[in-house]
């Protein structure tokens, strides 16, 4: 009998043991997880909100009238796409710049224009910055490793000055203003075109449309490559390419200032 309990108590031991083995392996996974080396898929990244892993499940909501679902969907690559268009790489913000969507962005159509361009590059040598912190336009505001927002003069200016250094003969010409359809025929024909938005395509509930350049909650800048149907084909450095209802992007667009950018 002694044996036999001492038996059992050594199994039930031997079982506690597997059990914290698990769980110690379970927290190290876990732990691997939180740090994603820069250009990877960022799902389980440092710093990256949770809620933007739901992000496609998230959308299950009532949304103005005239509008079917955002109905975001991520894809692996597109068919279909021209020029530049088509050579737009999926770049990730995360986690190396949390508030660098627009450098990123900025990044990737330069990318697919053939120059060695880098973001953090971008961030040093050619984005303006305001010191005195007035002037929300024409320079970044805040600080991209953590928390800020780029209008379209900033990041046509840091643009314009790598093409200059690069010696390139293009130009970045802020569109601001455009009817949508016309940049989506743009991005259609091979030019790739960084669009306003908001993150996650979140509706941003505003009274009405912003006027350019206004400071929001969820700005966002994404790439916006072409039309698939009626679906707009984007690189969004959050959440890399990705197809959306192209009525609720162009809604997106027009709600938060018709914000633009791209080659001339």
């Amino acid at each position: 009998q002694e044996a036999l309990e001492a038996q059992t108590l050594e199994t039930a031991y031997a079982a506690d043991d597997s059990t914290e083995t698990q769980q110690d392996q379970q927290s190290q996974d876990a732990e691997a997880a939180e740090s994603v080396a820069p250009g990877m898929r960022p799902d389980n990244a440092d710093g990256f909100p949770r809620n933007r892993r739901d992000a496609l499940g998230a959308m299950e909501r009532e949304l103005p009238s005239g509008f079917g679902r955002p109905n975001v969907m991520q894809v692996v690559s597109f068919t279909g796409l021209s020029g530049a268009s088509a050579s737009v790489p999926e770049l990730f913000q995360y986690p190396s710049m949390p508030a660098g969507c627009e450098i990123y962005s900025l990044a990737a159509v330069l990318q697919a224009m053939d120059h060695d361009a880098d973001p953090d590059s971008i961030v040093a040598n050619q984005l303006p910055f305001d010191v005195e912190g007035d002037d929300c336009a024409s320079a970044f505001w805040g600080d991209p490793y953590w928390s800020g927002e780029g209008m379209p003069p900033a990041i046509m200016a840091a643009g314009n000055a790598f093409l200059e250094e690069a010696g390139a003969s293009e130009r970045f010409a802020n569109l601001t203003g455009t009817d949508f359809d016309e940049l989506a025929s743009k991005a259609s024909s091979g030019t790739p075109v960084l669009v306003w938005t908001t993150l996650d395509f979140e509706d941003p509930y505003f009274d009405e449309p912003l006027e350019a350049n206004s400071f929001y909650d969820l700005e966002h800048c994404v790439v916006l490559l072409g039309v698939e149907g009626h679906r707009a084909c984007i690189m969004d450095p959050t959440q890399g390419y990705v197809t959306v209802n192209y009525d609720w992007f162009k809604y997106l667009y027009e709600q938060c200032g018709s914000m633009a950018l791209a080659i001339a």
